[in-house]
Order: structure tokens, then C-alpha cells, then sequence
């Protein structure tokens, strides 16, 4: 049900003013996220990209970036219980330009693209 939600008309609409909201937020808040939303295509029913991550960017000036990966895998967790194959081929907390938050169409839930690459140690993408 999730799945075939995501093709709606409304739920892009409501993706596309989320990421405008968060291009307010991130000039106003130094710890706010960045998101920008991307048209979907053949391969991929959502896609968004966090530009800036207000989360990574506090714990590194904390001292605790290193734990910002097992954070992002929370996404991967979340997605699986809403029935939804997520794919991350890029994360800011590895170095990346920015987190990729993908949901693939006709893929299983539990995607081949976990754990993700910086965890793998295998720099695939």
C-alpha cells in the first residue's frame, strides 16, 4: 500500500514543498537539513537528497561524527516496516556530497543495497 501511495500526485507535491520548507529552515538554523527533491524516473518512485545534515554536522563538532553512519541506518530500518525498498547510494556522514534517499520500483523490501557502502568497506555504490 505504501508502494503504490508513492506514485501519487499529492504525495510529490507534499515532497516538493518539504524541500522548499527545509531550504528556509537551512539559512535561518545552523543545524537544519537540506533536502532537495528530485522528479521521479524509471528506476526510482521517490528520490530526495539531503544537502546539508543538521544532525552530522552537530555531532561532528561534538566529537561524535563517527556514530552518524549507525544513525543513517535507521532510514534503512524504517523503510523495511513501511514495506518500502530504500536505497542509499551516497551519505554525507562517509564523506559523500550529500545522503540519497531513494525508493527503488519493483525491488524487494530488503534491498541488496544494505548495509550501505560505508559500512561494506567495498566503496560500491
Amino acid at each position: 500500500m505504501i508502494i503504490s501511495m508513492l506514485n501519487l500526485t499529492l504525495v510529490h507535491t507534499a515532497l516538493r514543498s518539504f524541500a522548499e520548507k527545509s531550504r528556509r529552515f537551512a539559512e535561518q538554523y545552523p543545524y537544519a537539513w537540506l533536502f532537495e527533491y528530485a522528479e521521479p524516473d524509471d528506476e526510482y518512485s521517490v528520490k530526495i537528497y539531503c544537502m546539508k545534515c543538521g544532525a552530522c554536522k552537530f555531532l561532528t563538532e561534538k566529537g561524535l561524527g563517527n556514530i552518524m553512519p549507525y544513525l543513517c541506518n535507521l532510514d534503512f530500518v524504517t523503510a523495511e516496516k513501511f514495506g518500502a525498498p530504500f536505497y542509499r547510494n551516497e551519505v554525507i556522514a562517509y564523506g559523500d556530497k550529500c545522503c540519497a534517499s531513494l525508493i527503488k520500483r519493483n525491488a524487494p523490501v530488503v534491498t541488496d543495497n544494505f548495509p550501505p557502502h560505508g559500512l561494506r568497506g567495498d566503496e560500491l555504490k
